[in-house]
């Protein structure tokens, strides 16, 4: 019996990883506008992760972790379309605000149909900008919460963006 209960236990542990899930906290996240008919973008994984200091701070302010995932590609745009500084076909975004760092599943984000029908290259870019929540702080705290790259790229795998304080914010500035 004991012998069960250890190996159930051992299972269990691989099973989940040692990485921890992100607890959105607007689950109904938010499609930045987005009407008319939509595509869903192919499921991906953000890994965020923060620096001791980063993380000390945000926890000890009750502040949030925010994020923001722009679709966007090249193809021909639209005549009277200004689409700067994204790329001229801009598909769509989306929000998403979570407690803490951990790994966030973005499954329902979408893009827009009748935009995707003008790139020149169906892998379109996924730009993920992750910054404070603003709620304890007036403005963004964290620092390098960037990553950018092809759908394809990031569908294979976790983006991993690893964010620190402003130089600002940092008790050893």
């Amino acid at each position: 019996m004991t012998l069960r209960v250890a190996v159930t236990l051992c299972v269990l542990v691989a099973g989940t990883g040692c990485h921890k899930k992100a607890l959105l906290l607007n689950p109904d996240a938010e499609f930045c506008g987005l009407t008319g008919p939509k595509i869903r973008v192919p499921a991906f994984t953000i890994r965020i992760s923060l620096s001791e200091e980063a993380a000390k701070r945000l926890q000890d302010t009750g502040e949030t972790i925010k994020g923001l995932v722009d679709f966007d590609g090249d193809g021909i745009p639209k005549d009277d379309e200004y689409t700067a500084p994204m790329r001229p076909i801009v598909l769509g975004c989306y929000q998403f605000e979570v407690q803490k760092p951990g790994e966030v599943l973005i499954s329902n984000a979408y893009i827009s149909a009748e935009q995707s029908k003008r790139l020149t290259n169906p892998d379109y870019y996924v730009a993920i900008n992750i910054f404070s929540g603003r709620r304890a702080f007036k403005d963004n705290v964290l620092n390098n919460g960037f990553a950018e790259m092809h759908i394809s790229q990031v569908a294979k795998e976790p983006v991993q963006i690893t964010c620190d304080l402003l130089p600002q914010f940092l008790t050893n500035h």
